[in-house]
């Protein structure tokens, strides 16, 4: 019988439940010990920013911007109908009025998708070659829509920080991102998941000819971080 976390309260008072698809502690490493969306190359989050998180799983990362002050805004954006449910749960324990959920993936158009599912909800995939077919569990068929429509839908004027964790779907989701969209936003966190001949060098080249400036972390030989700053 495998064992797991079904929740834990952190000693900022943030009270996040978890699944058994979700390693919560791993997350908790990734978003509070490793602060792997933070980095000196971009502006930190601060009060009056409005802050999108594509793939935002359970919330780990939105409760976190949210947590900073009452008057950052989030948008969080996850497909998975389990991994949504305790995305919604987790800004309900915690009280958060300044985060707005939504159950779609963000690609590179706008419509329906199959969701391939891993095991671990963090492996969770619109790209099939990424899940592997030897780890896909099920599918969900999940609304999608692009940044564009995004930042439509949400009459966004701007977006100070956004969050991308979406296995694979950050190639499609920024090329065919319009340079209207992409202008409007200060800084980006993406990390990225090298397959089907896709690198992390098309990511740099797309950002730095919109007036990013971009550092690259690599965290293992098909994923990295990378880390954008808008040039004023």
């Amino acid at each position: 019988m495998s064992v797991y976390i079904t929740q834990c309260c952190l000693s900022n008072g943030l009270l996040i439940y978890s699944n058994a698809r979700t390693p919560l502690h791993s997350l908790f490493i990734d978003v509070f010990e490793h602060a792997e969306y933070v980095h000196p190359g971009i502006p930190p989050i601060k009060s009056g920013d409005i802050v999108v998180d594509i793939g935002a799983n359970i919330g780990m990362f939105s409760l976190f911007a949210a947590s900073l002050s009452p008057d950052v805004q989030v948008y969080a954006l996850e497909p998975a109908s389990d991994t949504f449910a305790l995305l919604q749960k987790n800004v309900a324990a915690n009280n958060f009025t300044n985060v707005q959920c939504e159950r779609c993936a963000v690609a590179a158009m706008t419509g329906e998708l199959r969701l391939y599912l891993d095991s671990g909800s963090l492996g969770d995939s619109v790209i099939r070659e990424w899940v592997g077919n030897e780890n896909v569990t099920g599918t969900e068929r999940v609304p999608c829509i692009s940044l564009d429509d995004l930042f439509s839908r949400y009459r966004l004027p701007r977006c100070d920080f956004l969050k991308v964790d979406c296995e694979g779907s950050e190639f499609n989701l920024f090329t065919t991102a319009s340079s209207q969209t992409l202008e409007k936003i200060a800084a980006i966190a993406v990390e990225y998941h090298e397959h089907n001949g896709r690198k992390s060098c098309e990511l740099v080249d797309l950002l730095e000819a919109h007036r990013f400036q971009v550092a690259e972390k690599r965290t293992c030989k098909e994923i990295g971080m990378l880390y954008a700053r808008r040039i004023a």
